[in-house]
């Protein structure tokens, strides 16, 4: 990802930061434009993708924490997106939408 996007930070090893708790009002606002479909800035856009994929990395990391290492393989193949960075790299605002509300929420990922 980006290096602008460590504008916040956040440690992959903590559980995901939810973006109605971010302490500067900027997530909420991106994410209530996101949500309603208003069209996002490219600086916008990146700092949402940065938000996803913290919320992707931060679960897994909670997950890894309450399983074995059996199980967490396991999981890591059925319920963690493929290259999901890249893959959220290289969309725009409409392919996010939709990767969010279907493949995320099947796999039981629900970042809103």
């Amino acid at each position: 990802m980006n290096e602008e996007l460590n504008v916040m930070r956040w440690n992959p090893k903590q559980e995901p930061l939810f973006w109605m708790h971010e302490q500067t009002g900027m997530m909420k606002d991106i994410v209530q434009k996101f949500l309603e479909e208003i069209h996002l800035t490219n600086l916008e856009l990146k700092y949402l993708k940065w938000y996803i994929v913290q919320w992707i990395d931060g679960t897994v990391s909670q997950v890894k924490n309450r399983m074995s290492k059996e199980q967490f393989k396991e999981y890591i193949m059925n319920a963690v997106p493929k290259d999901y960075k890249q893959q959220l790299d290289d969309m725009d605002q409409g392919q996010i939408m939709q990767y969010v509300s279907e493949d995320l929420i099947n796999l039981g990922i629900d970042p809103f």
